[in-house]
């Protein structure tokens, strides 16, 4: 058996080993099945991973972008890694010998001489699928990629810019709803009653509060989602101190949170920050009048706030407020290549299967985030038209018509495709048809060529799709589309990304 010629650990090369020794036992047309214990818990794997072996850095990011909360749990399971033949009809599951709790983490084959890889993972009970190949040819995520530097915080700031006026511009739902909100700044328009006036990008003013009286001067701002938590949140507005905010905010007696918002906004170019502990009089006592009639003002418009503003920064992936935007990206512990293990069956019949970095996904990253276990944060997102969530492992987009990340920036459209694949139509002919008003839409945001289901921008990634199982017998062919679009397939279909 054949490897990449790089660093492996001791248990992935008893893996390896045991692969060759074992497929050269075979015959060609057997079912493989191997599965070797790789590291007793997510700790183990993390100091793998860490001092270079190339596949457990592999499988420990996808394990960490399918279950960003992870590191945070008390889970101490098996981590096993296996390979198995692949059916036609579906996947093989590894065995669950031994029973327990265990993670499971498996490169599976395709029967015949074609090969692709997925990890797969199991958590408490539940069985998890997923791939390592890039959906939508994302771009994968390193240790290359400093966020938190002049250079990275520059880096989100121009993505972030890039969403917030290129593609929402041409919006026809975020449109709609800020002509809505916005028809009349002086009436209709609700204002924030205070804002942190951020300042200008590259100015050396200090933050200060500003009571707007409603005024339409102030009708673009961003707003702050984020959770508190236990920790001092640092210095907050109150009925005493409240002339003084509106000289200078001193941002170092500011939680980091608050802190990275401030420059963010500005590098936005917004220059006002609604935030609830800075713009909302906080307690300062039981017996404090001039906060509960403040809070009661303020509570009931809370809504309205987050709706009229031109954008929400949202800290999707701190557990407080001291954390920061930019937590740390566990995940990103190395830099990250395509890894291939090579072995021979028999004495002659070569396999191989290649397994690539994973890149965040956005469901999971918002979905499974510290932010969404906080009440008051559903309804800011629900109601915020634009979002710039700063998750565990990615900087993240969202919008009436798009879902985003920092490495799929323009939306990946062929998770859709795959799931409207499995739709059933009376004429199969009215596949591509049925699809104009979602090429349609995409075109407007992403100005390159529409061909057959796909789109040039991500044309290798379009075309490299496979039949699943969900094969409709009963379908006739169609001569009509080209035999490269996936529109051509009698079923539902698959897509992997070539490499980045």
């Amino acid at each position: 058996m054949e490897s990449s010629s790089t660093k492996l650990c001791d248990q992935c090369t008893s893996f390896e080993y045991k692969l060759g020794a074992t497929a050269r036992k075979q015959h060609p047309l057997q079912k493989l099945s191997l599965s070797v214990n790789l590291a007793p818990n997510i700790w183990a794997l993390q100091r793998s991973a860490k001092e270079g072996c190339v596949l457990c850095r592999l499988i420990y990011q996808a394990i960490l972008y399918r279950h960003p909360g992870i590191l945070q749990s008390d889970l101490m399971s098996m981590v096993s890694i296996g390979l198995s033949s692949l059916e036609h009809t579906g996947i093989k599951h590894l065995s669950d010998e031994g029973g327990g709790e265990k993670h499971e983490v498996g490169s599976t084959i395709e029967g015949g001489s074609r090969a692709h890889s997925i990890l797969r993972a199991r958590l408490d009970t539940r069985r998890i699928v997923f791939s390592a190949w890039m959906l939508g040819g994302g771009r994968k995520l390193d240790a290359n990629d400093d966020y938190y530097s002049v250079q990275g915080v520059e880096a989100i700031a121009k993505l972030g810019k890039k969403w917030l006026l290129e593609y929402c511009t041409v919006h026809k739902q975020c449109n709609e709803a800020s002509q809505e909100g916005h028809s009349d700044h002086v009436t209709s328009h609700i204002i924030p009653t205070r804002l942190v006036d951020v300042g200008i990008d590259g100015d050396e003013m200090f933050p200060r509060l500003t009571i707007t009286n409603g005024s339409g001067l102030y009708s673009e701002y961003a707003t702050l989602s984020y959770a508190w938590g236990d920790e001092n949140l640092g210095i907050k507005t109150t009925s005493s101190n409240l002339q003084g905010m509106t000289k200078k905010i001193d941002p170092s007696n500011l939680s980091k949170t608050i802190r990275e918002a401030f420059i963010m906004t500005r590098k936005l170019g917004i220059r006002y920050l609604w935030v609830d502990a800075l713009c909302i009089l906080q307690s300062q006592g039981s017996d404090d009048a001039q906060h509960e009639l403040d809070w009661q003002h303020e509570a009931a418009r809370f809504g309205q706030y987050y709706e009229n503003s031109i954008l929400t920064i949202a800290a999707t992936g701190a557990q407080s407020a001291s954390e920061g935007l930019f937590p740390h990206r566990a995940g990103q512990v190395g830099s990250f290549e395509p890894y291939t293990v090579r072995w021979t069956v028999g004495a002659d019949v070569p396999k191989e299967v290649t397994i690539y970095p994973k890149v965040p996904c956005w469901e999971d990253e918002l979905m499974l985030s510290p932010l969404a276990t906080r009440g008051w944060a559903a309804q800011e997102r629900l109601i915020s038209r634009r979002i710039l969530h700063f998750a565990a492992n990615c900087v993240c987009w969202e919008c009436y018509e798009l879902q985003a990340t920092e490495g799929d920036p323009s939306g990946c459209v062929l998770d859709y495709i795959m799931t409207y694949s499995k739709k059933r139509f009376t004429h199969v002919s009215d596949r591509l048809p049925a699809l104009s008003a979602l090429a349609s839409r995409v075109q407007s945001r992403i100005p390159h060529q529409y061909m057959e289901g796909i789109w040039a921008d991500n044309d290798v990634s379009g075309l490299a799709w496979k039949p699943t199982g969900d094969f409709w017998a009963d379908s006739p062919k169609q001569p009509a589309v080209p035999s490269w679009s996936w529109a051509s397939a009698r079923g539902s279909v698959e897509f992997w990304a070539a490499p980045t």
